[in-house]
């Protein structure tokens, strides 16, 4: 995967999930309509979800 592209499709709500970044969640229906508090509404749930929170406990352990 590394170094590869790889072209996501938005889930059954229209949301993008980030497989290397933990809690990007981009709602793609929201974001082509110009409903950007939507988008940030999906994107700061992302980044208060556990996997998230997970992530960057593991970034903080590396040395």
């Amino acid at each position: 995967m590394e170094g590869e592209y790889i072209s996501l499709k938005p889930d059954e709500n229209g949301v993008l999930w980030s497989l290397v970044f933990p809690g990007l969640w981009l709602d793609y229906s929201k974001l082509l309509s110009g409903d950007f508090s939507g988008v940030l509404a999906v994107l700061q749930a992302g980044l208060n979800s556990p996997e998230h929170a997970q992530f960057v406990k593991q970034l903080s352990e590396k040395p």
